[in-house]
Formats: C-alpha cells, structure tokens, sequence
C-alpha cells in the first residue's frame, strides 16, 4: 500500500526532504520504512519504529497515531511534526 508523509521542522530539515512515500501496511512498518530510507532520522526523531519524544505522527489531519499495529489504507496521507508549539 502506498502511503505518503510530509514531514515538517527538524524532520524535514534532517531528512533533506519535505515530503516522501512508502509501501507499508502498519504504522510500525511505515516507520520502520522511514528510518531506512532517511537513517539520519533515527534518535532525534524516530526512535524504535516510532515518533521519539516530541514528535507526533497524524493520519489525514485528523488523528494522532501512537500503535505500531495501526493498520493504514492505501493513499493515506501522514504529518510527522513536532508536539512543541511556539509561544
């Protein structure tokens, strides 16, 4: 299933890129997927096949994701963005 991210802040900076798309069934496994294709991610903002502190995965602008099992439909669309608001 393809499933496309748009990253933003430190992700986007860190992964070169603002946006990317990847095969994956769960979450976990589209996590896992980022981290290879763009290893300079894991630590800072994906540690363990998952957002690290921080940072928060939303699926279609409308839940925030935290299960790995989550299965994810075809054509979704996720933001990895930092949980940290500006003041």
């Amino acid at each position: 299933m393809s499933i496309r991210m748009e990253l933003f802040g430190v992700a986007r900076l860190r992964a070169g890129v603002a946006e990317t798309e990847l095969e994956a069934a769960t979450l976990g496994e589209f996590m896992r997927e980022l981290t290879a294709r763009f290893p300079q991610l894991e630590g800072e903002v994906v540690r363990d096949g998952m957002p690290a502190d921080g940072y928060l995965v939303s699926l279609d602008g409308q839940l925030f994701l935290d299960d790995p099992e989550v299965p994810l439909r075809d054509g979704a669309k996720l933001l990895l963005v930092s949980a940290q608001a500006g003041g």
